[in-house]
């Protein structure tokens, strides 16, 4: 009986994982945050971006 409850919570959360990642570029590019900036920089695993902070409130750093 505990294998049973096992595997049915085992494919509850198995499911849950598969669902949460629905999201394709296209979406995440139309509604996601974004920043505007220049890059400075690009190696593998980092890209440093100057953004230009005059639209911000009071000129804010990010």
């Amino acid at each position: 009986m505990k294998s049973w409850i096992v595997s049915i919570l085992a494919l509850v959360c198995i499911l849950g994982l598969v669902g949460c990642n629905n999201r394709t570029m296209d979406y995440i590019i139309e509604n996601e945050p974004s920043i505007i900036g220049i890059v400075e920089e690009m190696h593998d695993n980092l890209i440093t971006v100057y953004i230009n902070t005059e639209d911000y409130p009071n000129e804010e750093n990010c």
